[in-house]
């Protein structure tokens, strides 16, 4: 009875780690058609944990190029696998043969390429998995985040409209610098006008 115990208070400590483990994406804003980088990041992290897994997927009209993706600091020791699924999510998979240890703090930096509608779009982090040096597997938490895109055209100025320059002359073609202070007939920006 007495070794029951000690295996479910085990099992409960495995699973009490494992539970506090994230892997998540910083929310961003910017603007349609441009690039952007999101930043993947890892907390909670047991101290034991050598290989890492997550599904990712995209929100429709981003792009990630692939062949630019910079590795953080958490795994830099590992080697990085990325695979599409047939979901359309990308499965990313770090792992090292020489069971080096993942840490907190940043996994990846990822190249987006926005598209040309504007809007809040979400993504998701999920079915992540670590996995300890003695081989044990604990699920951990996923993450959505939201990519903010801009509407420009709303605060894009189009034109802007230099004032006129108003050009004061007297009858017989004498220029003032000013609006002439006293009564009388001139000729304002070519027409005739009379001031009373």
């Amino acid at each position: 009875m007495k070794r029951i115990y000690s295996i479910i208070i085990a099992l409960m400590a495995i699973c009490t780690s494992a539970m506090g483990q994230t892997v998540s994406v910083a929310s961003i804003e910017t603007e349609a058609d441009t690039q952007a980088e999101l930043v993947v990041s890892l907390s909670g992290v047991a101290a034991e944990t050598t290989a890492l897994q997550f599904n990712l997927q995209l929100p429709k009209g981003i792009t990630l190029d692939e062949t630019v993706i910079t590795q953080g600091t958490a795994a830099s020791n590992h080697t990085l696998d990325i695979r599409p699924l047939e979901s359309g999510e990308r499965l990313f998979v770090f792992y090292n043969m020489d069971k080096a240890l993942i840490a907190n703090g940043e996994l990846l930096r990822l190249p987006i390429t926005t598209g040309s509608e504007a809007g809040t779009l979400t993504g998701n982090i999920n079915l992540v998995r670590t996995a300890t040096t003695d081989a044990v597997s604990h699920s951990a938490t996923g993450d959505s985040f939201t990519i903010n895109i801009k509407d420009e055209t709303a605060t894009r100025i189009e034109h802007v409209q230099k004032p006129q320059e108003v050009e004061w002359h007297s009858l017989d073609g004498m220029k003032f610098n000013n609006q002439p202070a006293q009564k009388g007939v001139y000729i304002k920006n070519g027409r005739k006008v009379i001031k009373r």
